[in-house]
């Protein structure tokens, strides 16, 4: 698999590296198999060809959308937050939240 990543061992675990967005991103296999840190090497390339591969710290939570949404209704001068609010979907996110 020259050129699309790479597998190496770190004490008896397997890991993959690869780059996405000229950043490289290591992951373990969590085994002690060659094999299955290559067929995890070669499913994240085909993640990151297909666009389905998310990195952690671009993954966003129901409640951050929800705080977004309404940020977004009282910046932007939209309808107001009351009419919306009374989803019980967006309430219980914010009794969560509290």
């Amino acid at each position: 698999m020259k050129g699309v990543g790479r597998v190496f061992r770190r004490g008896s675990i397997w890991w993959i590296a690869f780059y996405h967005r000229g950043r490289e991103i290591r992951q373990s296999s969590e085994s002690e198999s060659e094999t299955q840190a290559r067929k995890l090497l070669k499913k994240r390339m085909g993640e990151l060809s297909s666009g389905r591969f998310i990195v952690d710290e671009e993954k966003i939570t129901f409640e951050q959308l929800v705080v977004d949404l309404k940020n977004d209704y009282q910046v932007n001068g939209k309808r107001s937050w009351a009419s919306v609010n009374p989803n019980p979907t967006i309430n219980l996110a914010f009794r969560q939240r509290a």
